[in-house]
């Protein structure tokens, strides 16, 4: 009886690059082709208002936080320094449009936000024609000292061009950060409560 190696006549693996047969380049001039990702331009506001557009014409300031903003539950922010967005007043905002969107397809706009228990902030999805396709306020919820996750589940229209727009409806300051809009087939957040 041999009991010895098998010898498959082939490398089980290659170390180094393969000149025979290198890798595909993959490289994009810009993300619009790239469809699984954020759609929102600097929506952690590191840029300002670079990329958004005040709404009403009132004013909002850009504020970082320092130090640590720990807060349990997956809910919530979980932060060592950012700059968030303040609105200030009742009725300033910002919004960005998208155009990246693909027609007819469910995604997730979702922003974490701060603020006292007498404020809240309307976070809306419009169509080209400014209508409203799906939108949320921040007071349906508990609202802790902390920072809360607001997510608005929508379906992009079949010109696949939207807004979506943070506004404050009361006199009370909020904060708003990390902004997104994600295709919705790739996270299922229909257990997350919040």
């Amino acid at each position: 009886m041999n009991i010895g190696a098998l010898d498959y006549s082939q490398a089980l693996f290659k170390a180094g690059h393969d000149f025979k047969k290198p890798p595909r380049k993959v490289h994009y001039q810009n993300a619009d082709h790239i469809h699984n990702r954020n759609h929102i331009i600097n929506g952690g506001f590191s840029k300002n208002e670079k990329n958004w557009l005040p709404i009403n014409a009132k004013p909002v300031r850009y504020k970082l936080h320092p130090g640590f903003n720990k807060n349990p539950g997956a809910a919530e922010r979980d932060s060592i320094h950012g700059v968030s967005v303040t609105l200030e007043k009742s009725e300033s905002g910002i919004k960005q449009t998208i155009k990246t969107l693909k027609p007819n397809t469910k995604y997730y706009f979702s922003a974490y936000v701060r603020h006292g228990e007498l404020s809240d902030t309307l976070f809306s999805v419009l169509n080209s024609k400014a209508e409203k396709i799906s939108a949320k306020h921040s007071s349906s919820f508990a609202m802790k000292k902390g920072w809360r996750l607001v997510i608005v589940p929508f379906t992009s229209p079949k010109n696949a061009q939207v807004t979506v727009s943070i506004q404050n409806t009361k006199d009370k300051e909020v904060h708003v950060d990390n902004v997104g809009v994600i295709p919705a087939m790739f996270i299922d957040l229909s257990n997350i409560s919040i």
